[in-house]
Parts: structure tokens; C-alpha cells; sequence
């Protein structure tokens, strides 16, 4: 398992993989020998860029993976958690040490619906069942960026949390691919807990 101080892997609820079982990476059945590690029984899930500043995941694991994108700003602390499909928590550590969850585990999640068909999907494809082609996720210190492409729309999601500013920020670009007009329609869904925890 790769990690960058970043980075965190944690254990999941069982995941839909396309064409797989749930709690199941893709396996070969050719056996790994240290001559021939190419033929490695495990999907690879992403690799480092050159310049070592970006892990980018091209497979959507089997465990969470976790970006913590954190700022100092003022008396407070904001900590945000973006996982592979986008969701994750957000906090404000307030500076009597209590920690205010905004959003909890799962709570967040950036939808697309062309509004002619009524077909939705998400960046990461969960938690609809809508599938989607040519996901990524880029993560980075400072950002994570998840990309994917569903029925002729490309969709990127950047995610990042300002340094002046206790708070977490999204962008989304959405490009048509195919040769019609589109009529679409975004929406940004974050639940919000409002408690200590």
C-alpha cells in the first residue's frame, strides 16, 4: 500500500466493482513470482506521478482512500476528508479543543443529471448505480480532483480547502462529448451534522 502524509487507507463497506464481487479486488490466475511481477494477482489502483507531488488513481480500490486537506486559519482549525468517491468528513477544531463535525462520513456528494433523460451520475459513480468510464482521482496535498466520463459528458470535481478561509470548496467542469445539445443540471449535496463529536 502506497501512502503520502496525506493519504489514509481504511477499511469499507462492501463497494460495488464493476463486474466483480463486492469486497474483491480483480485476480488473475497467474501466480506472482518475484521474476514476474508484472503478473500481479492485484488490480493496481494508481501510481505517483515523476515529480512525486500527485498519487493518481486510475481503479477505485477496494478500501477507502482518504486525502486530510487541513488549514490553520485564525483561533480555528478546519479539517476536510475527501475519499476516493468524493465524500468524507468535515471539522472545525475549535480552540477550547472541541471538534465540530459539519459533515459526516458519507455525507457529501456532488450529483450531475441531464434533464432530457433524467440520467444522474457522480464522479466517483457511487453512490448511484450509474456507471461511469475513465475514472481518476488526483490527490494532492493541497487538492483532490476526481474525473470520470458518463454517457458523453466528462466530468472533473476539484476539491480544496483555501489557506484563508475555514472552509471547503468545490469546482466542477463538465465538457459534452457528444453531438447534441445538453440540458444538465448540478447539484451539490453535503448532510450536515451540526454537533459535537
Amino acid at each position: 500500500y502506497a501512502c503520502i502524509s496525506t493519504l489514509l487507507m481504511t477499511p469499507r463497506q462492501p463497494r460495488r466493482l464493476a463486474g466483480f464481487p463486492l469486497n474483491c479486488a480483480p485476480k488473475t490466475n497467474q501466480k506472482q513470482t518475484p521474476m514476474n511481477k508484472e503478473r500481479s494477482p492485484y488490480i493496481e489502483i494508481g501510481k505517483f506521478t515523476p515529480s512525486g507531488d500527485c498519487f493518481e488513481m486510475y481503479n477505485q480500490p477496494v478500501r477507502r482512500w482518504r486525502n486530510s486537506l487541513y488549514n490553520h486559519f485564525g483561533e480555528y482549525r478546519f479539517n476536510s476528508v475527501i475519499e476516493d468517491l468524493g465524500d468524507g468528513i468535515t471539522c472545525l477544531h475549535l480552540p477550547d479543543g472541541e471538534t465540530v463535525q459539519i459533515v459526516p462520513h458519507e455525507g457529501k456528494y456532488l450529483y450531475v443529471r441531464d434533464d432530457e433523460t433524467n440520467l444522474t451520475f457522480c464522479p466517483g459513480g457511487d453512490p448511484l448505480l450509474t456507471s461511469v468510464e475513465d475514472y481518476w482521482h488526483r490527490i494532492r496535498s493541497v487538492s483532490s480532483e476526481i474525473h470520470c466520463i458518463c454517457d458523453g459528458l466528462e466530468l472533473t470535481q476539484r476539491i480544496f480547502v483555501p489557506k484563508n478561509y475555514n472552509m471547503e470548496v468545490w469546482t466542477a467542469t463538465v465538457t459534452n462529448h457528444s453531438d447534441q445539445n445538453r440540458v444538465l443540471s448540478l447539484f451539490a449535496y453535503a448532510k450536515t451534522a451540526l454537533g459535537y463529536h
